[in-house]
């Protein structure tokens, strides 16, 4: 959306303004659900890190680059690979419904919701994450595609 990329560009140009830390910050709580940030300070702290210690151009050119990118969701019916659509439940970044139509665009995907997972399922809830992996790659649309 328009106020999307707006906010993409504000927060590069943040980046390239001051720390790293104070660009970055507002986006811990899209990326990590409430739980997490509650519930998990280990994993919180360690995103918080990692968030701090990318450089501010580095951060300031990821931002450009996700401004500009064109939508591609009509092209989403021409994938013909088994595929796997993995959203957080509580991801505002990019929320199961809007998963859940991405999902249906693309023949035969398979969509998984993450309970209690943001934008970072993979990170947040590893275990709930990697068995959905597992289960897909395990599944009769993978090994039917790996012949």
């Amino acid at each position: 959306s328009d106020e999307a990329r707006q906010g993409r560009l504000a927060m590069a140009e943040r980046a390239l303004q001051g720390p790293t830390w104070e660009a970055v910050a507002p986006m811990l709580p899209r990326l990590l659900s409430a739980h997490t940030i509650a519930q998990d300070p280990e994993t919180t702290q360690w995103l918080k890190t990692m968030m701090s210690r990318v450089p501010g151009k580095t951060i300031a050119a990821a931002q450009h680059a996700m401004a500009m990118r064109r939508d591609f969701t009509a092209e989403l019916s021409a994938i013909q690979v088994p595929t796997l659509v993995i959203a957080g439940e509580h991801d505002p970044i990019s929320p199961p419904e809007e998963n859940k139509g991405w999902s249906a665009q693309i023949h035969g995907a398979a969509l998984e919701v993450i309970p209690a997972a943001g934008h970072l399922p993979q990170v947040e809830c590893s275990e709930s994450f990697n068995r959905a992996l597992l289960r897909f790659l395990a599944g009769p649309a993978y090994a039917r595609h790996q012949k």
